[in-house]
């Protein structure tokens, strides 16, 4: 009798069963190539500058050649007195903090006995804080204690920005060199350097000018 009625139920039951979705299975994970990652990209070199960086100026910043040995000029061409019509200095007065990296500095100076000048410099900020001010300067002195001056200055953005590094290029005819030729090689030649984490120029140049009879300013820029 049991049976019976089992039977007889069964086309009920599969109307209703019919009547209900089957469960559809739990969705597999998958990856999304346009949704958002968990993996860091590294950062873009250079960062765009930041018009809103603070000037930065520290006067703990040492300023230090790579040799205490004065910084002596390459002499080229001589005319018929024997002096050279061409002197050429090189040096790296490189700006060192209490703290992290440094900013290097590279200074090249030319004379010409026609009077024509190059000062170069090229300032590079290897710190991760910026913007700073920084100064250039350096002086060679003649044998009558005239000491002929050439600076620059500017700023520098910290490093992996596009303005970490300053380069300044400039050339110029000057009647003091000129003029001035024979007694500037019979000095010493020595090139003094200077260079600040500041625009302080009045500060170098006192350093580099103590003791002067005259003092001229050739390029400055």
């Amino acid at each position: 009798m049991k049976i019976q009625i089992v039977v007889a139920l069964l086309p009920c039951l599969a109307r209703v069963a019919l009547g209900f979705p089957a469960t559809d299975p739990p969705p597999s994970s998958s990856i999304d190539p346009t949704g958002p990652s968990n993996i860091t990209d590294p950062l873009p070199f250079p960062t765009a500058d930041d018009p809103n960086e603070l000037l930065i100026e520290d006067d703990t910043a040492v300023m230090e050649l790579n040799s205490s040995a004065p910084i002596l000029p390459t002499e080229e061409g001589f005319d018929k007195r024997a002096l050279p019509t061409k002197l050429h200095w090189k040096a790296d007065p490189n700006l060192h903090f209490r703290v992290g990296n440094s900013i290097r500095i590279h200074v090249d100076l030319t004379l010409h006995s026609s009077g024509h000048t190059r000062f170069y410099t090229r300032v590079n900020n290897r710190r991760h804080w910026g913007k700073y001010k920084y100064t250039v300067a350096c002086s060679v002195w003649d044998r009558e204690k005239r000491a002929l001056v050439f600076s620059h200055h500017g700023k520098v953005c910290k490093v992996r920005s596009s303005c970490h590094i300053d380069t300044k290029d400039d050339s110029e005819f000057n009647e003091t060199v000129k003029r001035y030729w024979e007694d500037i090689v019979r000095g010493d030649k020595i090139m003094h350097v200077q260079a600040a984490a500041s625009w302080d120029f009045g500060s170098l140049l006192a350093r580099l000018t103590d003791g002067a009879s005259k003092v001229f300013e050739i390029l400055k820029g």
